[in-house]
């Protein structure tokens, strides 16, 4: 049912017009760089809403270059309209990067969140939706003062980006993302979490950010699993990147892998694709995974000879039973411990046994947690580095 929901409400997004029939002066508006919310009660929600200052942003002073307002209400929309009670100007929505939602009212669900962002004609979809996480709220993220950027919901949103592309156990997920896979059968949804390095109220002031060690920093970290709109849990930094990598969303990251005789050796993986291939046997789905992937050596902390073509044989062999292994570990956390298909497995066998899903379709919340998933790698590794040999060596 809150698919069909979701389905009908993105169709409404296509068909409405903004048009220019409520025309404003910027002198009148309050430019919202991002919102957070949280669970106050069992009615109500907190709504926080970070807004730019532009005088403060091009000429720095005393003062901070935005300003933090929070409002209860039952709605987003009535705390929206509360929040005037004490902003001299009307909060302009069209322009923020980031929404920031507690982990508590993630755990209750977001599809009624959501409903006022993507019906609201002022909102843009291409915002980064992200979940509060270790006893951080959405209100205190908000309230923090970043190094980087003098607008902390911009520099939140770069970080994100980049984390994803560079470091792989983070994913970013706009509200167009969101709601594609809540309203896709045999798929559920993921965000990425985001949590505190340091104490988070230091984070309040300006102080935060005139010294070389900050002490209170936002950090990305591990990603969340949702069934239907209900956050269940998280997944570790390792399923996190074995999330990325079943997606094929990995377009660089750093990998470990062991050495034939001792010791590590650390690797750039520089792109890899992974094919889920459905099968119906015996009445039953099966899928396998296949990744390929390409990697050049960035770190030799063993004694090796990279010259040799059967120590790359041996290392190929180890990128591939670790990318294995990943893949492994995130297929049973779903599984097993949160019961939720995140990788679309279902979606991917409609497309292809599309009969046989609709005889399944109804029994997929069951029957996922039971399919029989095996794996496929092929690594290869490209560029050695500046030296063949390793330095221990000598």
């Amino acid at each position: 049912m809150k698919k069909k929901l979701v389905s009908i409400l993105l169709i409404i997004m296509t068909i409405l017009s903004t048009g220019c029939w409520n025309q404003r002066e910027l002198n009148d508006l309050g430019i919202a760089m991002a919102l957070g919310l949280d669970k106050a009660d069992d009615k109500h929600i907190r709504l926080t809403v970070q807004i730019v200052l532009p005088q403060e942003v091009k000429q720095p002073s005393y003062f901070t270059p935005v300003t933090v307002y929070s409002e209860e209400a039952e709605t987003v929309f009535e705390a929206f309209r509360k929040i005037t009670t004490m902003s001299p100007r009307k909060v302009y929505l069209p322009h923020f990067r980031i929404a920031v939602i507690g982990e508590t009212l993630a755990q209750d669900g977001i599809l009624d969140l959501l409903e006022m962002l993507f019906r609201d004609h002022e909102f843009r979809s291409d915002f980064y939706i992200v979940v509060a996480r270790e006893g951080a709220s959405a209100e205190d993220v908000l309230k923090t003062m970043t190094p980087f950027e003098r607008i902390p919901a911009n520099e939140k949103f770069s970080a994100l980006k980049l984390s994803e592309s560079a470091w792989a156990p983070t994913v970013a997920v706009n509200l167009d993302d969101l709601l594609r896979n809540l309203a896709t059968d045999g798929m559920e949804s993921v965000l990425t979490g985001i949590t505190f390095k340091g104490n988070k109220n230091d984070g309040k002031t300006k102080k935060n950010v005139e010294t070389l060690d900050p002490n209170s920093l936002l950090q990305y970290e591990g990603i969340g699993v949702f069934k239907e709109d209900k956050l269940v849990g998280w997944l570790n930094q390792d399923e996190s990147k074995g999330f990325n990598y079943i997606m094929s969303n990995v377009q660089s990251t750093v990998g470990r892998i062991k050495c034939p005789t001792a010791g590590e050796l650390v690797v750039e993986i520089m792109g890899t694709e992974t094919e889920i291939i459905p099968s119906y046997i015996d009445g039953k789905p099966e899928f396998e995974l296949k990744i390929t992937s390409n990697v050049n050596v960035a770190e030799v902390v063993c004694d090796i000879d990279l010259q040799d073509p059967k120590t790359i044989e041996q290392l190929e062999k180890s990128l591939e039973d670790r990318q294995k292994e990943l893949l492994n570990s995130v297929v049973v956390a779903a599984q097993e411990k949160y019961k939720s298909d995140i990788f679309g497995f279902g979606n991917t066998f409609r497309k292809s046994y599309p009969k046989q899903w609709k005889k399944l379709k109804d029994q997929w919340e069951e029957l996922f947690p039971t399919v029989k998933v095996s794996y496929s790698a092929e690594g290869t590794i490209n560029l050695t580095g500046t030296m063949n040999q390793s330095i221990f060596e000598k």
